[in-house]
């Protein structure tokens, strides 16, 4: 429908009549804040009191889509809370440099952030409410027709996984 011949999405997002492939997972989702900040705003005992912090959005691409509903899980009870924040930024990369700054609270991917949180630069926050989804998935239509060059894309990720 945009001119795409495929996309990349978490399992949960996808719809029914698309073929995926899995590209990585699982995939772990948390919390994150500079010491520095924490110490000047507080530490958040619970999701909820993230709606008294500054938390850094992520906006999707280039659209409209932001990411203002973080998803926790407590007790195998999933939930989510309406954050906000006066940042709104568009990669993973920009996020965390924008956390290491002490702009605000983040919930990004653990990968992302492993080796600033083993270095002490980032805190790894509400850890009990740490979620996680199956993977990443490539999407594409149910065509029978798939574009040679998503195809070889296909391939070339199906002989270099490890």
């Amino acid at each position: 429908e945009n001119g795409f011949d495929a996309g990349v999405r978490t399992d949960d997002i996808i719809a029914k009549d698309l073929t995926v492939f899995k590209l990585c997972g699982p995939i772990k989702f948390i919390t994150i804040a500079s010491t520095k900040y924490l110490d000047k705003y507080g530490t958040p005992k619970q999701p909820k009191d993230l709606l008294n912090h500054n938390c850094i959005r992520h906006r999707f691409g280039s659209g409209n889509h932001i990411y203002e509903k973080w998803e926790f899980e407590k007790e195998n009870k999933e939930f989510s809370v309406n954050i906000s924040g006066n940042i709104i930024l568009n990669s993973s990369e920009a996020i965390k440099h924008a956390v290491l700054n002490h702009f605000g609270i983040a919930y990004t991917e653990y990968g992302n952030v492993k080796s600033e949180i083993k270095e002490g630069k980032l805190k790894h926050i509400l850890k009990s409410y740490d979620t996680e989804c199956s993977g990443y998935y490539l999407y594409y239509p149910n065509r029978k027709q798939v574009s040679p060059t998503l195809r070889a894309f296909i391939e070339h990720i199906k002989q270099t996984r490890l």
